[in-house]
């Protein structure tokens, strides 16, 4: 469901309608409430697409050009994680002000960090077992996300690319915060259960 997410920006890219960004924010927030793990990618990737916007000046200028734009803007940051937290409390109620709810909804993040639901298998794994091409890749595509996000970002701040390019950056920071899963558990299959952002920017 992320690609709805990714469709409102570029519709906000493309033209400049603050309620393409009001909208983002909230399913920002909606993504955290139905999956956890990846919800935080794109939370995060949303904080990133909002601060880029509105720290580049020439882009705050296209997209922001009154103040009572850039305050909307400045207001979708925490009105993405409001919304996650009112869809939790809708759902349960009271116990999402105590303090134990959110440990707990960390907990299973923090046990596969640390190897505990899943098991760590360390990034050598795939070459490891002979599985070479699976290796190839497990190092090609945060590459790519890097070189996109360096390459893309650089375009457009120099004013080198349409605005639209940021999109382009968009997808690598998502890919990347995704490609954690590759990082910890670097199985066989690992690398293309969370290629989606690297199909996207070939």
């Amino acid at each position: 469901l992320d690609i709805v997410w990714l469709g409102l920006l570029l519709a906000h890219l493309r033209t400049g309608k603050i309620r393409f960004l009001i909208a983002a924010a909230v399913y920002s927030g909606a993504a955290l409430y139905y999956m956890t793990s990846t919800g935080i990618c794109v939370l995060l990737t949303f904080y990133f697409y909002a601060a880029v916007l509105l720290s580049v000046p020439h882009l705050r200028k296209q997209y922001f050009s009154t103040k009572r734009l850039q305050m909307i803007a400045a207001a979708c940051i925490p009105l993405a994680g409001l919304s996650a937290f009112i869809l939790f409390w809708l759902t349960l109620g009271g116990p999402v002000w105590a303090k134990t709810f959110w440990h707990n909804m960390t907990e299973y993040l923090s046990f596969f960090a640390h190897g505990h639901a899943g098991g760590v298998l360390p990034i050598y794994e795939s070459l490891k077992y002979r599985h070479f091409w699976a290796s190839l890749m497990g190092f090609v595509l945060p590459l790519v996300y890097l070189a996109t996000l360096l390459i893309a970002g650089a375009m457009v701040y120099l004013k080198k690319a349409r605005t639209e390019y940021v999109l382009a950056a968009v997808i690598a920071v998502y890919g990347l915060a995704n490609y954690q899963y590759y990082v910890v558990r670097s199985a066989v299959t690992s690398y293309y259960m969370n290629g989606l952002p690297f199909v996207l920017l070939v």
